[in-house]
């Protein structure tokens, strides 16, 4: 779900989920968005149809995620 957070103040948009409210499920997550960009970046098949700014999004979310768990 997408919802509005105050962050430092700042109104902004999150993605919020109970299936990843813990440290656990924030592996998880980074675990299967590392998979996925694997899988974009190596299938050729894959090569051709993703578009790069998707890349881009799941790449930053990957960042994201280790940033959180310092």
């Amino acid at each position: 779900m997408i919802a509005k957070v105050k962050i430092e103040g700042v109104e902004q948009m999150a993605i919020v989920g109970d299936w990843f409210n813990d440290e656990k499920g924030l592996e998880r997550l980074k675990t299967a968005l590392s998979d996925v960009l694997e899988v974009c970046i190596t299938r050729e098949e894959s090569k051709n149809q993703v578009q790069a700014d998707s890349l881009f999004y799941v790449l930053r979310l990957i960042e994201a995620l280790e940033e959180r768990s310092k």
